[in-house]
């Protein structure tokens, strides 16, 4: 199974600057534990110890926030995830 997975700007570096990468999974958490496991800088970033997605970031699954359905949210082969940056302050 391949994710398409786009990756911010401001995080490229630790995708060695890559802004499309493929990943395996069945649900958004799958996704992001692989994407962790094949780039260990994102170790912790992406998603904390109990597997929900970190408040930096808004996680799209074909353009649709999975904001309501979290870490949980099942994906398919094809499928397209944007780990979009939150910007945080007032």
């Amino acid at each position: 199974m391949s994710i398409e997975v786009e990756i911010a700007g401001v995080f490229r570096s630790y995708f060695n600057g890559q802004k499309i990468v493929y990943a395996e999974g069945s649900t958004v958490e799958e996704v992001l534990k692989y994407l962790s496991n094949k780039y260990p800088m994102t170790k912790n970033m992406l998603i904390d110890d109990k597997g929900r997605i970190q408040n930096r970031f808004e996680v799209f699954l074909n353009g649709e926030s999975t904001v309501h359905t979290g870490t949980a949210t099942p994906v398919k082969d094809g499928d397209r995830i944007d780990l979009v940056y939150i910007i945080h302050g007032g």
